[in-house]
Formats: structure tokens, C-alpha cells, sequence
């Protein structure tokens, strides 16, 4: 890659030093022959570049294509036109179907290049389409820049977007390449870089096959999936793998998931009456309805309590970082870990938990070896069997019982009812399903909790995450929001795997996530009859001096820049307790309450004073979040502590409290014709100017009209939302679409509409809709990256709007000149519980 670098670099020095014919001819035949050298680098196979390097190669190629046409109009005469050219490269990528790259000989500007260039790209898009009905293309803008003496080859490179045949094409290009490439160079331009375009090379058009639903056969999957480990690919002699997979998705296997021999066989468990192998799309509609497959409540294990949870804090030395004179930005604090504190709550037995600390330089790493330990006591507690606990009561309810306690539907003639119990208490639970039985298990995954997490939001990452997944054996599993940011990371403990091939795991997770608050405020929510945790831990203290840890503390953290400090043996001045955030110091108030902790405590140095309130956060969060817990089984028969953030909590219990089954959008152009629909919602009328004239003023004019100013607010838009007829199953497009009144349908139908039509908005309406225009749509302002929610008074085509919304249109005056579309929909009212 380094060698190919250099030579582009000579052959664009050479090309600017050429004065002859003879000097172009010897100079193009170099050219050329390092375009084959490295076309034949981008199609070898072995050894494999990385897909970063094969771009880079198919980049470079593009360039020299593009600097060879350039310099060849200096020599040899290419006639009139538009002064674009076509130039098609190979390439090794499997998937790839296109590439190449319209060559520019004369264009200077680059929106007219662009727009000259959308006939050769948009005719080779058409071409493919015509033998395949999807693919996935992007765009890469090739220029030369210059930044005073120095010159440089820079690339803008536009997402992959999904085109199908029914795509508009034209829109495609205008929206999704040129805008995008004319706000990056703008935006790359106007930066304090100094880079300026100073010759356009080319557009790089890049095509790859796109199978966006289909359903067989096995392949084989390419390395870096398979080594990931997180798909499973059964191994089926015939065309029958759609079944297979439903079948290992439905019956999980505890180990071999490849084989076929591993499942029960599809035939025993699915009806597949009158379907055909291999699948198709349109098959997949009969084969739901044949085995009542949807989206529905399943996360039966979610019922349960979590038996041990970990609750967690640390402390860290704010280290003072010296500014770098070169740099505009510069670190200004480093953080160092001096401690950490963690408490274990055990759900069904308080002799089990406990808290425990360390304040040292190896905190961290000591931290992981107490979780492995912790990993391993679990390991154990689980693996133990406890007796049933079955009275002749229990047998009376189980021989009366006609529901499964856990999934709570009846039992058939033929079921198998098993006696439902808990394996760590003994507890007799209730009559259940073989299968409910058998999969009602107790968790072993062990949340470590921390309240707004930095370990995957920030600094505090490299401190847990590169600790814990180098401490022992097992991967870690990430679930990220960008490269640097996580919502939660999983430590398997590989050497607590049973003979079912199942291990502990760690998985850390943000109680934030689930109570967006400091936890100050909600601490205060809590009664003090609810700090069950912290009263426990310090059950030798009055009242008086528990109400002392209850209250808000304060700590010199900006003060604490280095781990001596902690050995100082008195509350150091109310000044050091200045915070760069707040630019002040604490009140008087607060430091006089800091003093009196010292005091009642009988705290010896500032070591001491961090381990208290360390202690008093970590049991501060564990009340929170066990109160959390409590409400929310009382409520909603979930615990949340088996669940990464809130929002998948609350899907599951509205899943498991309506009894809804969502039918699947199959039909892909259902999809992206609702996909199109989705915009947002304008939330305020922009009104700049109003001015009041009342009796009320000072400044009354009663010759003018009266005119008030208000304020309205409207609270609960999301909730007031859900409990609208909401569309989730009986999908299908209306056939005579022009003959359609959807004027005339209820506000409360139990029937819904999608519809995409044109709609004219009058010129005599222009003015009193000015501040609030209906139909807003999603679109890239001139000139700009990202897409915004405009509200415009213009004309809208194959607007894609609910039927409700196109009818408050037309009663305001707006006119719907065409209809295109119609989805029709079955409506579920306010997810009223079944």
C-alpha cells in the first residue's frame, strides 16, 4: 500500500513536468501499467486485504484514471461534449456488482459536474437493476485540494442506500449524492483546514448485491461472522433450511447447534401444510398464520427475580493536565481510580449479601477478581438443587389447576403438567407446561449496576472494561452506541461452564438507563422506611446520625488531585471545595453539614471521609433500584434488572399486559412505503413577532383591537399517542386507489389507512398558515449534510400521510390532486389489555 502511495505520488509529479508528445507517451505507459498492478491487487484473494486497503487501491485507480484523461487533453485532442467519461474497475469484493467511476476532463464546478455526471451514473444503476430487483450503492467524490503550497488527493465518500426497482432513481441521485457531496465540500472548505478544491478527478460509483429478505438455502458464513459466535447456521441437506432455523430459534439447543440432529424435526413442530421448499417471500404470510408465529410476549424468565445483583461506585483523583501550546482543545483533568466499593443483594436470602471495599492503586483489578469469585459462589448456589418444599395443599391447587402458572394458558387433554419449583429455596411455585418448566430457569447472568455509568459512556471505560476482559478467561460481549460509548458490556466467566455448556456472566448495565435523575433526587423520593439496605449497614446509628447520610454530601473532588491528599488528617477550607463546573464553591450550609459528618463519625483523614460517602452511594443505589425492582414486579410482573435499559423493559410489559400479537411486515415495499412516512413532529409555532393590546397594559390603545399573548403547552403528546388507534396486523394495499373517500372513515376505525398522493396547497392560504404549515416533510436544507423537519407552504408529491392527518389537511383547505397508494391496516385501540 506504501509503494503504491509513492508511485501516485511520482506520476502526479511527472504529469506536471511533461512537455513533449514523447515525454506523455513514455509517462502513460507507466500510468498504465500501474493501474493493471494495482487493479491486480484488488482482485487477489490471497493473501486478503483488508476492506480498507481494497478501497484504498480502487480509490487510487480511480485517480490515476482520472489524472491520466486529465493530462492526455494537454496532448491528444478529445473532441467536444460534456467532458465526462465512464471507466469501469475490477475489483475481488464478493458481493460487489459495480464499480467505476465517471472521469472528468474540463468541469470546474462541482454541482454542474455532479449534474452533467447523473446521466452516465443513473444509466449504469438502470443497467443493474435490470438483473438484480435490490442493491446497496454508494458514491465517492474524488478532488484535488490545495492548502498554500501543498497539494493532496481527498475523498467524500457518500452512506450505502438501498435502491429497489420501484426507488426513484433521479431523487436518489439528487438526495442521496449530490447534496450530500456539496455540503461536505462545503462544510470541508469553510473549516479552519485551509483546504481548497482545486481540480475535480472523478465520482467513484460503487454497487453490491443487496438480499433483503429471502429464506434459504445454508451457506457458508464467512469468517468474521462465524468466529463471532453469534449466529447459528444448521447444517440442512435439502431445501428445507427456513424450517430448520425456526426450529433452532423456537427449541434451543444446548450444544452441536449445527446439526440437524440437535432439534426436533420440523415436521413434529411446525404445520407446513401446502408449503414449498425452498421458501419465498410470498409463502411467508401462510406459514405465520399456519403456526400462529408473530411478536408476542415470550421473555417468560423476566418474571422472575435476578437472584444476585451487584451494585457499584468508585472514586478517582482528579489529576491536573498541563495545556498543550499547539493544540485548541487539551485534557484537563486525567482521572485515577483510588477506590471502589460494591454491595451483592441477594433477592431470597439477606445472609448472602453484603458490602465490601478498596482503597489502593490495584482497586480496579481487585474488583475483578472479587466478580470472578462472586461468579464462581453463584456458579454453585445455582448448580444446587434445592428439595421441593410440596404440602398436600400444593397437591390439592396442582390436581385442581387448569392454567400453566407461567405462560398462563390452559392445559390440553394430553399435557404433561410438571410441579413448578424454585431450585434455590424450594419453594413450590405452581403447575406448569413441560416446556414452561423446563425453560423457567434461574438466571445466570449477574448484573453490576452502576447509576450513570462512565465506564460506557466516558473516562472511566479503560479503568472496567479492559480490567475485566483481560483479568480471565471468557470474551465480552458489547452493546454499543458508537465505537467509544456502550449501553452495556458482558464478561463471560468461561470456567464456571456447567455440563449444559452455560457459564456466569458479568453484565454491566447503567441504572440511569432505567431512572434518568441524579441519585441525590432519587434517593429523596424514598421514605425512610424504603433505605431498608442503608439502615441495615448502619443499624448501630440513631436516627439522628442516620439522618446525617440521607442528606445531600459533599466531597472536594477538584481538591483530590493526587492519592497523598487522602492521607491528610483534617476537612481541608470551604474554598477547596471549588468546582470548575460550577465555577464556585459549596455554601456555607453544606460545608457546615461536611464538618458535622466528620465530627459525628469520627472520621481521622480524607481516606476515611471518601469510604463513607463511597459506602453511602453504593447503598443509596441499591435502595433505589431494589424499591425500582419492587414497583415494577408489583406492576408489571417484570423484573428489570434482566434488561439493558428501559425502553425494552416497558416493550416487554406492554407485550405481556395487552397479549398483542404483531403480525411481521413481510412485503418490502410495505415497508419502505411506511418507512417514507416516518418524520418526526413539529412541536412549536414559529411565530417571531406578536404584540398584546389590552386593559390590562399600561400601554392600552383603546381605539385598536383587544389582542392577548398565551402560552399553551400540551403535555403528554407520546402517551395521548399510544392510546390512538395504533395499526399491528392484516397489511394489504387497496386496489382501486382514485375511487377512495377517506373523508368519510371514523376517527376511531377499526380499520386505518396509509395513503401516498400529491397534495396542492392554495396560494390564498399561504398567510394564515404561515406559522404552522401542515405537511411537514424531511429534507437537507441548500447547501446542507443532515436532513431537517421543514415546514413549507410548497406543494407536496407521493406524500406518505395517515388518513386522519390527510383529512385535518383537507378541512383546513389543502387539496389532494392525485392519490398513488393506499395500505390498508387493522387498528388496535390504546393497547386495551386482553
Amino acid at each position: 500500500i506504501s509503494q503504491s502511495s509513492d508511485m501516485e505520488r511520482n506520476l502526479i509529479q511527472q504529469a506536471n513536468q511533461l512537455s513533449t508528445r514523447e515525454e506523455y507517451i513514455a509517462w502513460k505507459q507507466r500510468c498504465d501499467d500501474s493501474i493493471e498492478s494495482l487493479k491486480e491487487q484488488s482482485r487477489i484473494k490471497r493473501p486478503r486485504l483488508s476492506i480498507g486497503n481494497r478501497q484504498s487501491v480502487i480509490a487510487r485507480i480511480a485517480r490515476l484514471e482520472s489524472l491520466k484523461d486529465s493530462v492526455s487533453g494537454r496532448f491528444v485532442y478529445v473532441g467536444a461534449g460534456h467532458g465526462l467519461r465512464w471507466h469501469k474497475i475490477e475489483t475481488a469484493f464478493e458481493s460487489r456488482i459495480l464499480t467505476g467511476a465517471v472521469i472528468n476532463y474540463n468541469h470546474i464546478d462541482p454541482r454542474r459536474f455532479l449534474e452533467d455526471a447523473s446521466e452516465i451514473v443513473l444509466e449504469r444503476v438502470q443497467c443493474v437493476l435490470q438483473r438484480y430487483d435490490s442493491i446497496k450503492i454508494n458514491t465517492v467524490f474524488n478532488g484535488e485540494f490545495v492548502a498554500g503550497d501543498k497539494r493532496a488527493n481527498k475523498s467524500i465518500a457518500t452512506r450505502n442506500y438501498e435502491i429497489y426497482r420501484c426507488t426513484d432513481q433521479r431523487e436518489w441521485y439528487v438526495s442521496r449524492v449530490v447534496e450530500p457531496i456539496l455540503a461536505s465540500l462545503e462544510e470541508f472548505q469553510e473549516r479552519d483546514s485551509g483546504w481548497a478544491l482545486s481540480r475535480i478527478l472523478n465520482l467513484t460509483v460503487n454497487a453490491n448485491k443487496l438480499n433483503p429478505l429471502r429464506a434459504g438455502c445454508r451457506i457458508k458464513l464467512p469468517e468474521e461472522i462465524k468466529n463471532k459466535k453469534a449466529m447459528i447456521n444448521v447444517r440442512s441437506m435439502n431445501n428445507a433450511c427456513f424450517a430448520w432455523s425456526v426450529v433452532a430459534a423456537l427449541h434451543p439447543a444446548e450444544s452441536h447447534t449445527y446439526r440437524t440432529s440437535s432439534y426436533p424435526h420440523y415436521s413434529l413442530v411446525l404445520n407446513l401444510t401446502g408449503i414449498e421448499f425452498p421458501m419465498t417471500l410470498s409463502q411467508i404470510k401462510k406459514f405465520e398464520n399456519l403456526n400462529d408465529i408473530s411478536i408476542n410476549f415470550k421473555k417468560h424468565c423476566g418474571e422472575k427475580r435476578v437472584p444476585f445483583v451487584v451494585y457499584a461506585d468508585l472514586e478517582c483523583a482528579l489529576e491536573k493536565m498541563d495545556k498543550e501550546p499547539s493544540s485548541s482543545t487539551y485534557t484537563y483533568q486525567h482521572r485515577n481510580v483510588f477506590s471502589i466499593g460494591y454491595y451483592v443483594y441477594c433477592s431470597y436470602d439477606d445472609s448472602l449479601s453484603g458490602y465490601r471495599s478498596r482503597r489502593d492503586n490495584n482497586c480496579i483489578s481487585c474488583f475483578a477478581d472479587e466478580l470472578k469469585n462472586l461468579a464462581h459462589s453463584v456458579q454453585s448456589v445455582i448448580s444446587t438443587n434445592v428439595p421441593m418444599d410440596f404440602t398436600q395443599d400444593n397437591w390439592r391447587k396442582f390436581n385442581n389447576a387448569t392454567h400453566c402458572h407461567v405462560c398462563e394458558k390452559p392445559f390440553a387433554k394430553d399435557d404433561t403438567r410438571a410441579r413448578d419449583h424454585c431450585h434455590l429455596t424450594g419453594r413450590y411455585r405452581g403447575p406448569a407446561h413441560s416446556n414452561c418448566n423446563l425453560n423457567y430457569k434461574d438466571s445466570r447472568c449477574i448484573p453490576v449496576v452502576f447509576h450513570n455509568l462512565k465506564i460506557l459512556t466516558g473516562y472511566d471505560a479503560h479503568f472496567i472494561i479492559k480490567e475485566i476482559a483481560t483479568a480471565y478467561e471468557g470474551h465480552v460481549d458489547l452493546l454499543p452506541i458508537t465505537k467509544e460509548k456502550y449501553i452495556s458490556f458482558t464478561k463471560h466467566v468461561d470456567d464456571t461452564i456447567d455440563d449444559k455448556k452455560n457459564c456466569i456472566q458479568l453484565r454491566f448495565i447503567d441504572s440511569h438507563r432505567f431512572l434518568a435523575s441524579s441519585l441525590d433526587k432519587l434517593s429523596s423520593f424514598l421514605s425512610k422506611d424504603k433505605l431498608r439496605v442503608l439502615r441495615r449497614k448502619f443499624s448501630h446509628l440513631s436516627q439522628e446520625n442516620f439522618n446525617l447520610l440521607t442528606r445531600k454530601g459533599i466531597f472536594p473532588y477538584e481538591y483530590i488531585d493526587c492519592s497523598e491528599k487522602l492521607n491528610e488528617s483534617s476537612l481541608p477550607p470551604r474554598e477547596s471545595f471549588y468546582s470548575s463546573l460550577t465555577d464556585g464553591t459549596v455554601s456555607e450550609s453544606y460545608y457546615a453539614h461536611a464538618v458535622n459528618v466528620w465530627q459525628w463519625f469520627s472520621i481521622q483523614t480524607l481516606g476515611e471521609c471518601s469510604d463513607l460517602y463511597l459506602k453511602t452511594d453504593v447503598l443509596l443505589l441499591a435502595d433505589v433500584f431494589e424499591n425500582f425492582r419492587d414497583s415494577c414486579v408489583a406492576s408489571y410482573g417484570l423484573d428489570p434488572a434482566y434488561y439493558y435499559t428501559l425502553p425494552g423493559f416497558t416493550w416487554d410489559a406492554m407485550l405481556k399486559h395487552t397479549g398483542v400479537k404483531f403480525e411481521l411486515l413481510a412485503d418490502i415495499d410495505m415497508i419502505m412505503f411506511v418507512e417514507r412516512g416516518i418524520r418526526g413532529g413539529l412541536s412549536q409555532c414559529s411565530n417571531r413577532y406578536a404584540r398584546a393590546n389590552n386593559k390590562y397594559m399600561p400601554s392600552y390603545d383603546p381605539s385598536k383591537p383587544s389582542s392577548y399573548l398565551m402560552y399553551y403547552d400540551v403535555n403528554n403528546l407520546y402517551g395521548w399517542a399510544m392510546c390512538q388507534p395504533l395499526p399491528y396486523a392484516d397489511f394489504r394495499w387497496v386496489d382501486d386507489g382514485q375511487n377512495f373517500d377517506f373523508s368519510t372513515i371514523p376517527l376511531d376505525s377499526p380499520t386505518g389507512y396509509i395513503l401516498e398522493v400529491d397534495i396542492e396547497y392554495p396560494q390564498h392560504l399561504h398567510d394564515a398558515h404561515t406559522d404552522l404549515p401542515f405537511c411537514p416533510t424531511r429534507e437537507k436544507p441548500p447547501g446542507k449534510r443532515d436532513d431537517k423537519l421543514l415546514a413549507t407552504l410548497c406543494d407536496k408529491q407521493r406524500y406518505v400521510i395517515h388518513y386522519r392527518n390527510l383529512q385535518q389537511c383537507t378541512r383546513h383547505g389543502l387539496r389532494i390532486a392525485k392519490i398513488h397508494r393506499i395500505l390498508q391496516i387493522r387498528n388496535l385501540h390504546g393497547f386495551a389489555i386482553t
